[in-house]
Formats: C-alpha cells, sequence, structure tokens
C-alpha cells in the first residue's frame, strides 16, 4: 500500500519538455508513493467528475487550473474535503481558497493580500503566478511557523511550476515527497528562474530571453510562420511579438490558430508545399491542448521555437 499518494490536477497535457522523464527521476528509488496525473479535457463538472472516479482520494492534490470556474471549484472544493493538502499552481482568486494545510486555510488566509498586489484586479480575476509568488514569499516573512512554512513551499512550489523546466519539476516533486511525505529523497534545489520573457527552441532546448536575440543568433530561412492564439492573454502578448518581429523580417507570416486543430485542417497541407524556415509558438499554453495535436508542429520538419510568456524587447 503506497506511503503517500498525491493527485495532479491539470488543464495541460504534459507530454513535453520531459515531464514524465522528471517525474521518474523525482521519484527514483522511492517505491511507496503513487503519484497520478489527470489532464482536464474540459472544466466541465460532468466530465471533470467521470475522470476522478477512476483515481483514489490523494493525500495531496496539486491543482493547476486557469481562471475560476465557480461549478468547477464547488465539486473540487467537496470532492478534495477529505485531502489534507491541497496547493494550487496556477490560478484564479476564487481557486486560491482551495489551497490548504491540514488545519490551515492558506487560501482563505491570503486572499486579501494577494488582491492588493494585483493590478489587473478590478477587470479580472486571475493574476499572474509570478505576481502570487512574489506576495506569498513576501507574507511568508512576516508569520509564524508552521504557516510561514507552509506558505515558503507554496511559493517554491509555484516557481517550480511557472518556470518549466526538468529540473524544476524534478525539484517540485521533492520538496512535497520530503516536506509533505517524510520520504528521504534529495532535497530540491531552488528554482531555476527563467525571466518574464523568453523562447525556447526545440532543437537542444536552447533559451533566447527576448525576439531580438532569436532573430540575430538563429538563422532561419524564409518565410518565418508564427502561429498566435486566439484570444484573451494569449493574443495580446503574441500581438506584442509578432509586431516586433515584422518590423525586423518581412518574410514573417502571421497565422491565427486554435492550435493542433488549424493545422491538421487544410492550413496544414499548404503549409507543407511551401519552403519555410520555422514556426514560432506564440500561444499561452506551452502543451498541446488535444492529445491529437502531440507533435504536430514538429512533423513539419523544420525548426520550432516556442515562446512562454514572451513579448518583444532585448
Amino acid at each position: 500500500m503506497p506511503r503517500c499518494r498525491i493527485l495532479l490536477i491539470t488543464r495541460s497535457v504534459l507530454t513535453e519538455g520531459g515531464f514524465y522523464e522528471a517525474l521518474s527521476e523525482a521519484l527514483g528509488g522511492v517505491g511507496d508513493v503513487d503519484l497520478e496525473v489527470i489532464y482536464l479535457e474540459s472544466y466541465e463538472v460532468n466530465e471533470v467528475s467521470r475522470q476522478l472516479k477512476a483515481v483514489r482520494r490523494p493525500d495531496i492534490a496539486l491543482l493547476s487550473l486557469m481562471g475560476d470556474h465557480p461549478e468547477l471549484l464547488n465539486y473540487l472544493r467537496n470532492w478534495l474535503r477529505e485531502t489534507p493538502i491541497v496547493f494550487t499552481l496556477s490560478t484564479g482568486l476564487e481557486t486560491i481558497m482551495l489551497t490548504k494545510v491540514r488545519n490551515y486555510e492558506l487560501g482563505g488566509f491570503l486572499i486579501n493580500s494577494v488582491s492588493t498586489y494585483n493590478d489587473t484586479i478590478k477587470t479580472t480575476n486571475y493574476f499572474d503566478p509570478k505576481t502570487l509568488s512574489h506576495v506569498l514569499h513576501e507574507a511568508s516573512k512576516a508569520l509564524s511557523d508552521p504557516i510561514s512554512h507552509y506558505v515558503k513551499d507554496w511559493a517554491l512550489l509555484i516557481d517550480y511550476w511557472r518556470n518549466w523546466r526538468k529540473e524544476n519539476i524534478v525539484n517540485m516533486i521533492r520538496l512535497v515527497l520530503r516536506n509533505y511525505c517524510g520520504i528521504a529523497v534529495p532535497a530540491p534545489e531552488p528554482p531555476i528562474e527563467l525571466g518574464d520573457y523568453w523562447i525556447e527552441d526545440y532543437e537542444g532546448g536552447y533559451v533566447y530571453y527576448s525576439a531580438d536575440e532569436l532573430l540575430k543568433q538563429r538563422d532561419l530561412k524564409s518565410p518565418l510562420i508564427v502561429l498566435m492564439a486566439y484570444s484573451g492573454q494569449s493574443y495580446d502578448k503574441a500581438k506584442k511579438v509578432i509586431t516586433h518581429i515584422m518590423k525586423r523580417r518581412v518574410d514573417t507570416i502571421s497565422l491565427l490558430s486554435n492550435y493542433g486543430y488549424t493545422l491538421r485542417g487544410g492550413l496544414r497541407s499548404c503549409l507543407i508545399m511551401l519552403m519555410w524556415g520555422g514556426i514560432l509558438d506564440l500561444q499561452w499554453f506551452r502543451f498541446v491542448r488535444n492529445r491529437e495535436d502531440e507533435g504536430v508542429l514538429l512533423k513539419f520538419n523544420v525548426p520550432v521555437m516556442n515562446r512562454w510568456s514572451c513579448t518583444a524587447g532585448t
């Protein structure tokens, strides 16, 4: 029987960036941990309920949810009622309320503090994970243990998650195993901070910290295809990048896309016929949104760059 059951619930398909390899490394030699990952195909309560029926109740839950969905949050609150430890990783203001460690309701304790730091609170209930992390780190300094310890761990878990690298995911799981499962795994290293604006090249995992650095160092043949997301923060941030790039490369082609759904259609057939230099993926999620989309960009056999919260600028 497992000594500790951990459940990660996320909206992203975690098939890229070495995620499962990172889990395997973090759990290396640990045979008494049951770690399950659930990808939410939607935020519809009935669908989520169907998926959760297939898993055992966890001791620890990690939630990566975008924004607030009242019906789903009410369902998760009830479903996780007997779960002693729940950490949220990327979240809306109401979702924070789910965060708890044993008898301490960390979400309710911090909700007012977080609101004061959020510049966009008047227009949205979602705030940037980096903002939340900063608030939690600062709040932990003024608190007494054990709350201070729990709040600092919450901030670190968010830092690991938002700075998506294999090393960070390994250390995120190790933090949970050591501090909340009582399992003697190697001590987690501090999170590797990748900065606000960067682009990762699939070929070798090289990181460019601005669009200018990418264009200067990467010899991309013509034309350069840029995929933009439909709406929300994805579109606004991506628009800044593509505008910046188009001023420097007249051969840039900008395409609105809802990820694999677009590329699996007629557009993909047209693009295959072109001689072009690379893809810069500016969509909000690094991870494909549908299992059918896995690896679709790589099938074009050209360099593929992927943007993480990237904007123009040097």
